[in-house]
């Protein structure tokens, strides 16, 4: 095998691996989480300006190996890769430019269900729609003392990938929404509270303890591109519900004594 050979094969593995929403947080900021009976006077919650996703996805591990089942095996798989690479590309092209034309950024149903699962929590809440946390000059810090509120506490929310996977071995593709949420006290800045959330198909596979894995609604699930993509309404309800089982989840966590 040639060098360069070899490394097209290392390239090309590499990518089907990341394509796995199983192993997209694998490496995540250890969980804090909330006391309660700590904070008995934190009764006011500001969530911060929530941006929409940069990472719309749409992604089919299959896809390679699919290739090489067709013609003898995965290492013709794994050279055909970058075919079938670009397929990804473009299904997701078509995806995002469908979002874009129904101005859909899934922001004010997650502002939405933050809201509810907050007040049921026994939170009054506040939105800071122009205000954002700071990324110190190590590129990991934020700094949230610029933050001009009365509120007890500031949640910041921000999105990871969003978008529809068909992880390895599974035949559909799926919900995928992965999120972290962290919370700060607003005098002190030290954080309160801090998790990671992915919705997944392959929830079951999880074994980081940081991370909350959670498994989308089966009637989500499309069995190709094409039923995704012609039920795009159906398949944007999708996300939309990954996000309320987040605040779902979060506003449990955080739920006064």
């Amino acid at each position: 095998m040639t060098h360069q050979l070899f490394r097209r094969l290392l390239t090309i593995t590499f990518a089907l691996l990341v394509a796995s929403p199983s192993l997209a947080l694998a490496d995540v900021t250890e969980k804090i989480s909330f006391d309660a009976a700590s904070n008995p006077d934190l009764k006011k919650i500001a969530i911060l300006r929530i941006t929409p996703s940069q990472r719309i996805t749409v992604k089919n591990a299959n896809m390679a190996i699919a290739v090489g089942q067709r013609i003898g095996g995965l290492l013709p798989a794994l050279l055909e890769g970058g075919a079938e690479s670009a397929k990804n590309g473009s299904q997701q092209a078509q995806y995002l430019e469908l979002m874009k034309a129904k101005g859909i950024t899934f922001v004010p149903e997650m502002l939405a269900a933050l809201e509810k699962e907050l007040s049921q929590s026994g939170y009054e809440t506040v939105y800071l729609d122009k205000q954002r946390p700071i990324l110190m000059e190590d590129k990991k810090t934020l700094d949230f003392s610029k933050v001009q509120t009365d509120a007890d506490a500031i949640l910041f929310v921000n999105y990871g990938p969003v978008g529809y996977s068909s992880p390895l071995l599974k035949s559909s593709y799926a919900p995928w929404v992965v999120m972290a949420a962290r919370l700060v006290d607003a005098h002190t800045y030290k954080t309160l509270y801090f998790q990671s959330f992915n919705v997944t198909q392959v929830a079951d596979k999880n074994t980081s303890n940081n991370l909350v894995a959670i498994l989308p609604e089966e009637k989500y699930l499309f069995g190709t591109f094409d039923d995704l993509i012609g039920k795009f309404d159906l398949s944007t309800e999708g996300i939309v519900n990954c996000e309320t089982k987040i605040a779902a989840y979060l506003g449990n966590q955080l739920k006064r004594n």
